[in-house]
Parts: structure tokens; sequence; C-alpha cells
């Protein structure tokens, strides 16, 4: 019996470190990045709002080991406005909020839930522009927070082995950049871009029965390909975008993005 429950407490303990480590080291934060244009052009004194839904598929990528596999769906809603300066030159901003919902783990699951905040502000230089293509660079500050629940953890209190849930906060912030070309086609917009960015911050992982833990998240890169088609008399836009992060040890997450969007001028 002594020797039962001295094995039930080890292997609660290991597989507590395990899912702390896999936090800390791999899926510490839930960052979204969708389209980071309100709209594919821009001309001088304009300003543009852009509103729309997302739909997003999250899972863990690279070399994984026992429990952490992640597998999350996303609903949300974002808005991004631009102001611009002139031909040339224009700012913008993006807030979003995201919805995440899933498991964690292989064997025995765990419940995560939660919600993911995204904000961006974009410096835009608009180098080349004609009446069918041009092409946008942008660059800015990224910032994200997120607060997620994961329950059915295996911890152990007073030598008894119990299921913990956590609370996990993660606060991150960085700088981005990319390249968007569009090319118009009568009353469809195609466009095309390329971004990255680099963050880090913190994580407060909040448990209801063992101690609480806080770490620094390690600078990690993500990068995004993505594609939009607005349809100009409607400002009707429909996206797809593939993000993938890559963190410390190999691992990282794979994001398959879906947005539809309305946008206006004026």
């Amino acid at each position: 019996m002594i020797r039962r429950s001295f094995l039930l407490v080890v292997s609660a303990l290991v597989m507590s470190g395990m899912v702390s480590s896999a936090f800390a080291a791999g899926f510490s934060s839930f960052a979204i990045s969708s389209s980071p244009l309100p709209t594919p052009v821009f001309g001088g004194y304009e300003n543009d709002l852009k509103i729309g839904a997302t739909y997003l598929q999250m899972k863990s990528s690279g070399s994984t080991t026992a429990g952490r596999e992640v597998k999350l769906d996303g609903y949300g809603i974002t808005a991004a406005g631009r102001s611009a300066y002139s031909n040339q030159f224009a700012l913008d901003y993006a807030i979003g909020v995201i919805y995440l919902n899933g498991d964690m783990g292989t064997g025995k699951v765990m419940k995560l839930d939660g919600v993911s905040v995204p904000i961006s502000v974009n410096l835009e230089l608009q180098p080349y522009k004609n009446n069918v293509f041009n092409v946008i660079v942008f660059a800015g500050p990224v910032f994200s927070i997120s607060s997620m629940t994961l329950d059915n953890v295996s911890a152990v209190v007073r030598t008894t082995a119990v299921r913990d849930s956590w609370t996990i906060d993660s606060y991150l912030y960085g700088l981005q950049g990319g390249v968007q070309m569009a090319l118009r086609l009568g009353d469809v917009h195609v466009d095309i871009f390329g971004m990255a960015d680099r963050k880090r911050g913190t994580q407060d992982i909040i448990k209801t029965f063992s101690p609480n833990t806080s770490d620094s998240i390690p600078a990690y890169t993500t990068t995004s390909y993505g594609l939009d088609l607005l349809y100009v008399p409607w400002g009707l836009t429909l996206g797809a975008t593939l993000q993938e992060a890559r963190q410390r040890d190999d691992n990282g997450t794979r994001t398959d993005i879906y947005s539809i969007s309305w946008s206006h001028r004026f």
C-alpha cells in the first residue's frame, strides 16, 4: 500500500512538472496574427476601417512529447483602422478578441480554453502604386494578452494525488514587419502578404491546489503567409493565413486562420 501511494505521488509530480515545462518552453503563448492591413491600397488623407470574424485551428508542431500536444479551435472578432498622411505613408492599428477551446496531452487529455487578445500598430510605406498594382511595406510593435484555463492536471497536495486546475496568463510584446502586394482585376483585389514577428514576455500560472509559478517567455519568432480576396463594390474580404510559431527545443504551433471581413473608406 505504501509503495503504491509513493508511485502515485511520484507519477503525479512528474506529470505536473511536464505540463508546467511544456507551457514554459513550448506553449506559453497563444498569440494570433491575422491579415495585417485594413485594405490593400491607400491614398493620401484617407481613412479605412475593417471589421471581421475569424475562425482558426491551432495545433502543436515540431518534436512533441507526452503531455505537450495541443489542439485548439478558435472563434473571434477583429477590428483594424488606418490613417493615411500621404500617398506613401500611413499608420494602422488593430485589435482582436479570440476565444480558444480544445485539449492538451496524449492519453490523459486535459481541457484547455480561454481568450487571446492580439494588438498591433504599424507604420506603412507604399513605395509603388498604380491603378492595377501596388506594394506596401509595414513594421511596428505587436502585443498579445492571453488567459487560458487548463483542467484535469495531475498534482500532489499533502501526499494525495488530485486533479488540479490552472489559469495561465501570458503577456507578450515585440516587433513585427512584412510586405503586402495587391493586384486589382476588375472589381476584385487579390492580395498576398508575408510577415514575421519576434516576441517575448512573461507567464503566470495560478493553480487551485499546487503552488503558483511565474516564468519569463523566451523570445521566439512567428511567420505568417496569407491570401486575401476583396470584392471592392461590397468591401467584402475573404482571407486565409498560415501562421507558424517556432520556439526552443523545436517546439511550436501551426495555426490555420480563415476570416471574413467588411471594410469602409471615409
